[in-house]
């Protein structure tokens, strides 16, 4: 399996005018899984805390269809799932 790896850097204003605030934007490309990045990370992340692929998905504004094909994706990146189904 071949990884890439790319990171983007947001500079913008903080509401005070002399400080500005940088964000780290990482994504990893696992290829040829595609890519991991901050949608699928918050994905999973809302998973967790809502306890549904469906509940994360609405808190999204993602129909289940779709956050269920991010989370085969995801599955299919790694040796073992990372969300695994409830009978």
């Amino acid at each position: 399996m071949f990884a890439q790896c790319q990171c983007t850097l947001l500079k913008t204003r903080s509401r005070n005018p002399d400080i500005f605030v940088v964000t780290v934007v990482l994504r990893i490309d696992l290829d040829p899984y595609g890519p991991i990045g901050p949608g699928k990370i918050r994905l999973l992340k809302l998973i967790d805390e809502a306890g549904s692929i469906s509940a994360a998905g609405r808190k999204l504004d993602m129909s289940y269809r779709r956050a269920w094909i991010l989370v085969e994706e995801l599955n299919r990146c790694f040796r073992e799932s990372v969300v695994t189904y409830r009978s």
